[in-house]
């Protein structure tokens, strides 16, 4: 509670990992692995209830589960084996799938889904030939955009309300900013908020807009 500091254990022993809670507080949808087992769960926070949406396999893994706006549904990472990782659209009462998004031509790295703040788009980092890009992908109209040219990695992109991007860069080689970067497939810029870090490399936030 921030307001009075205290801070409530809302399960134990659950091993639960990457999660995300719905935008009214009310639960919460998780990725569960316990012995090898991976799964998605359902963590009411009022009462503590907490239910399996996915049975527990070993084939599978689910990681950073974010849900959409209105918490109707929930975008999430999905390694299945044989099929490599996939970003699937799931219904968040029984975690039914709802839509598999089209990944770019030989992607290998898949992570940090995010909706925009009015739900009609997809956020996402893939790697193409060794280099992680932002890209977005429109629910309406199916397309997918590359919004970065793989030359920083980008990632844990959070929409803002005025309708730009914040995301973290992170810089091995040089701690200067890139300023003024066109974003391929839109019409804004990559430009420096803030920057941490130091020896030549760090962690930088960027703002598209």
């Amino acid at each position: 509670d921030i307001d009075s500091g205290k801070v409530t254990a809302l399960t134990t022993q659950q091993n639960l990992r990457r999660f995300d809670v719905s935008a009214d507080g009310r639960f919460i949808i998780a990725e569960r692995n316990r012995h090898g087992f991976t799964q998605l769960v359902k963590l009411e926070i009022a009462t503590g209830q907490l239910s399996d949406l996915t049975a527990p396999a070993l084939e599978h893994i689910f990681d950073y589960p974010r849900f959409s706006p209105d918490a109707q549904q929930f975008a999430v990472v999905h390694f299945i084996q044989g099929k490599g990782w996939q970003l699937e659209l799931r219904h968040s009462q029984d975690a039914q799938v709802q839509r598999i998004v089209p990944m770019p031509a030989d992607y290998q790295y898949l992570s940090f889904p995010t909706c925009s703040l009015d739900g009609r788009s997809l956020f996402f980092g893939a790697s193409e030939h060794s280099r992680l890009k932002l890209y977005r992908y429109e629910l309406a109209s199916q397309q997918l955009y590359a919004l970065s040219d793989g030359a920083e990695m980008i990632q844990m992109v959070q929409p803002l309300a005025n309708g730009r991007l914040l995301a973290q860069l992170v810089l091995v080689e040089s701690q200067e900013v890139v300023q003024d970067r066109r974003l391929g497939g839109g019409d804004g810029r990559l430009c420096a908020a803030a920057c941490v870090g130091n020896d030549g490399a760090g962690d930088k936030l960027a703002v598209g807009k």
